[in-house]
């Protein structure tokens, strides 16, 4: 059986914004992208930054702090940058996560 978590209000987050919420004990960065919710951790691996207040370019955010790049869209290849990525869907209304998705080590 899949565990999800509510975690916010599908009214919290507008298209085209990012919010920060707490799963599993973790900050997580939820993105609204085009009507499509994507989620990854809130600190950039590299030096922290707010992953939430960073720059979107199409699925693709970039920190804030030191520019590195991070693609949000779990049908891409393996993230290997360092951030977690977790499982987001929308039912009744909330906003729910899933167990996050490690970074690959490859």
């Amino acid at each position: 059986m899949e565990d999800w978590s509510p975690v916010a209000r599908a009214e919290d987050l507008p298209v085209g914004r990012a919010i920060v919420v707490q799963h599993e004990g973790e900050a997580v960065a939820v993105f609204n992208i085009e009507g499509r919710l994507f989620a990854c951790s809130e600190h950039c691996p590299h030096a922290g930054g707010p992953l939430h207040l960073g720059l979107l370019r199409g699925t693709t955010v970039v920190c804030p702090w030191h520019g590195w790049n991070f693609d949000l869209d779990p049908a891409t290849a393996p993230p290997r940058d360092g951030a977690l990525r977790y499982l987001v869907r929308l039912q009744d209304g909330q906003i729910l996560l899933r167990t996050k998705v490690a970074p690959s080590s490859e």
